[in-house]
């Protein structure tokens, strides 16, 4: 997660299409729509809703550019549970003193 971060943190203009290492260096620069998703998630733990936003749309465009069902469930979940509380606010959860 703190990779993730990291990565998040450094708004690098190809986050999210890698594999990332526990020190946060790139493994593997395949990009899917989970990991546009999943780099979303991490930019909207790490404060930057723009970043979410971008990377969602990339994933989005990407899954419209050669739609499967992984990856449209994805992008969908991922729109869903970060954007809007159609599905639950799981993330408070999470939080503690959260609702």
């Amino acid at each position: 997660m703190r990779a993730a971060l990291r990565s998040s943190r450094r708004g690098s203009a190809d986050s999210g299409g890698h594999s990332y290492g526990l020190d946060g260096q790139p493994l593997r620069r395949e990009t899917n729509p989970l990991t546009l998703v999943a780099a979303a998630a991490a930019a909207g733990a790490a404060g930057d809703p723009v970043r979410r936003e971008q990377l969602l749309h990339r994933a989005e465009a990407m899954d419209a550019a050669n739609p499967m069902y992984y990856g449209s469930a994805w992008v969908a979940l991922g729109r869903a549970f970060l954007t809007t509380d159609l599905l639950g606010s799981a993330c408070d959860n999470a939080v503690p003193g959260g609702s």
